[in-house]
């Protein structure tokens, strides 16, 4: 599959021919070959391409399916990258945002490994606000949120007493 600019148009109108629960996976294969070709030749449009992509994918994949993680997963990679490399605040808050997606997927479907990997995502951005920046509380509350589920789903007081601390 070539990647070419204004690809999209095309990809949207192959993907009308496919069976609708299935049209997120040409999305996604063309979001993987733009991430891989940022990989090899570090262009900024080859970056913001796969997070266009990888945002269509997430919105065409059924709520349930289980690609889905495989989606968000990548489109949360995809935009911390982003943001390490520009450091713009509006990659930051489709970053945070990504993060409270990954919770809200595991309050639909209970897998706590959309939940375990929300965390993770938020302990990274935590780690990426200093004491004094503008967005730590909007950070730590999300870590904060997420640990507190984990721990009504799992009994571990650990994760309580960390939600604790981050609040």
């Amino acid at each position: 599959m070539q990647m070419e600019s204004g690809s999209s148009t095309n990809l949207a109108t192959v993907a009308s021919e496919l069976e609708p629960d299935h049209r997120f996976v040409l999305f996604l294969m063309a979001a993987e070959t733009a991430n891989q070709r940022y990989e090899e030749f570090n262009e900024e449009s080859d970056l913001s391409h796969s997070i266009i992509l990888y945002q269509t994918a997430l919105e065409l994949c059924p709520i349930h399916h289980p690609d889905r993680s495989i989606i968000l997963n990548n489109l949360s990679v995809a935009l911390r990258v982003r943001f390490d490399k520009t450091g713009e605040i509006a990659n930051r808050e489709s970053a945070i945002g990504l993060g409270i997606r990954l919770r809200e997927r595991f309050d639909q479907t209970g897998e706590m490994e959309g939940l375990d990997e929300a965390i993770g995502y938020h302990r990274e951005q935590l780690s990426k606000c200093p004491v004094g920046h503008p967005e730590r509380p909007i950070a730590l509350n999300s870590l904060g949120i997420g640990l507190r589920r984990r721990f009504k789903h799992t009994g571990d007081k650990a994760e309580l007493d960390e939600a604790i601390g981050h609040y």
